[in-house]
């Protein structure tokens, strides 16, 4: 993931410290590392390189962002709406969208590979 697009309309840090959340006009809610932060600000390279996870897409743009003590991602949206989501939820969904998407690159990998040696199903040594 890359920085945003438009500008930040709210930032806040996490309550231990380790990731930032940041909030901008073009509707999306995103999750930074502070240590990915800091290491690239001493390298020299540009601090805002990519984030950890975008959290939400909102219909309209986040006015404000915080985190309560329980994991809770509180948004408040220029449109009057309120939005609460538990960020290890949104950890656990991303990690297990990732691990399918693995598992779907490794099945297609091997359908690639034993079309290529002309390998059917009904085959005795498949």
């Amino acid at each position: 993931y890359k920085g945003h697009q438009g500008p930040i309309s709210s930032m806040t840090f996490t309550p231990d410290g380790e990731n930032v959340i940041s909030a901008s006009f073009e509707k999306k809610v995103k999750l930074w590392s502070t240590g990915n932060l800091v290491s690239k600000a001493k390298s020299g390279r540009k601090a805002l390189l990519g984030c950890d996870l975008i959290v939400l897409t909102h219909g309209d743009y986040t006015r404000a962002v915080t985190m309560t003590e329980t994991g809770h991602i509180l948004m408040a949206s220029h449109d009057g709406s309120v939005r609460a989501v538990c960020l290890g939820d949104m950890i656990e969904k991303a990690e297990k969208a990732a691990v399918e998407d693995m598992e779907e690159k490794k099945r297609m990998e091997v359908m690639k590979t034993t079309q290529a040696v002309g390998v059917s199903k009904g085959d005795e040594n498949y």
